[in-house]
């Protein structure tokens, strides 16, 4: 029957080892071994995911600046060139001065 075989199969390894201390230290410095190396990749993996996320962010944050300065731009193009056309006489006196002012103030909220 299936005990007595593993019975059997018990034995005769039990007798092939001399030492069950020995296999078991052997065994036991394999296992830490690859935990060892798992950590030392994982660490390895980490730092290289750290430098890629930054690296990223930095990419992130350089597309969103060249997508406002090409707001800017082209707000100029479309508006401001024609807006100082139009008005030459920007701050020669005090009310224009507050005029522009006020418009320019609204102009800052629609642009939020």
């Amino acid at each position: 029957t299936v005990t007595v075989d593993g019975q059997v199969v018990y034995e005769a390894t039990g007798r092939q080892t001399g030492n069950p201390a020995a296999d078991y230290s052997e065994g036991a410095s394999h296992v830490l071994a690859v935990i060892h190396q798992i950590l030392n990749h994982h660490r390895t993996l980490e730092q290289k995911w750290h430098a890629k996320k930054i690296k990223l962010h930095q990419r992130l944050a350089l597309r969103l600046f060249q997508e406002d300065v090409k707001q800017v731009l082209d707000w100029l193009a479309n508006h401001g060139e024609v807006f100082l056309r139009k008005n030459i006489g920007i701050g020669r006196n005090l009310q224009k001065a507050r005029v522009y002012q006020k418009s320019h103030e609204h102009f800052e909220n629609v642009a939020q």
